[in-house]
């Protein structure tokens, strides 16, 4: 399974299931419909019922559940590719906030400023001509330098705090940061909860009194 897949499930066989079953006018669904509520589940492989094993908990929630137009966060192994991947969904200016000890006041900054810069050349490029020439000329991204003592230029961690915070303040930002997965559903009028990664055992249903409920009405559709 794969992101690709994932998706096409959703959307032709999930979504399609859950209409004809609760969508308006139906038996289940009555007059208006009901809603969907998706519970994206970490739950352990080696449960075989609603007990939770605090022991053995490989989550499920796999990666590709969480796919969006750029790689995830986790994916960026250095500030290039960080970089990289907001210029991709056009994020540009951020702002480096105030830091006790290292930026007095805040500074607005082009994220994907360039610079020219020349570096050795590769043996071979990618059609496999080799070059006499012994360097080449390049670009580089100003702000995935080492980061510097006077904070014009973050350290990767913080870097990356930066762009989610901003990302997070506007409304637009947010939906730069949804995954595909959760775009459709609003989409289509539903909703999501994702339960905590490796976490199983604060999943809803390993809680007694929910266990309790369904058992005692095992029969009620789900809204």
């Amino acid at each position: 399974m794969d992101s690709e897949m994932f998706m096409k499930w959703v959307e032709h066989r999930l979504c399609p299931t859950f209409e004809a079953l609760y969508g308006p006018g139906t038996d289940l669904g009555g007059v208006a419909g009901k809603k969907m509520i998706c519970i994206m589940v970490c739950c352990s492989k080696n449960q075989t019922d609603l007990s939770i094993s605090h022991i053995r908990h490989t989550q499920d929630n796999a990666p590709y559940h969480h796919k969006r137009d750029f790689l995830s966060f986790s994916a960026m192994k250095t500030k290039a590719d960080l970089i990289a991947e907001m210029e991709k969904i056009g994020v540009n200016k951020i702002t480096l906030p105030v830091k006790e000890g290292v930026r007095a006041s805040s500074i607005e900054i082009n994220l994907c400023e360039k610079f020219s810069a020349t570096l050795p050349n590769a043996p071979a490029d990618v059609d496999g001509h080799t070059s006499v020439s012994t360097d080449r000329e390049t670009w580089k991204y100003r702000y995935a330098q080492s980061a510097t003592r006077d904070g014009l230029i973050p350290t990767m961690p913080e870097l990356k705090e930066i762009i989610i915070a901003h990302l997070n303040s506007t409304e637009e930002g947010q939906k730069k940061l949804e995954c595909n997965l959760q775009k459709f559903l609003r989409e289509k009028g539903h909703q999501w909860l994702w339960t905590p990664a490796y976490c199983p055992w604060v999943r809803t249903e390993s809680q007694p009194d929910y266990r309790a409920a369904i058992t005692a009405d095992c029969s009620s559709p789900c809204a």
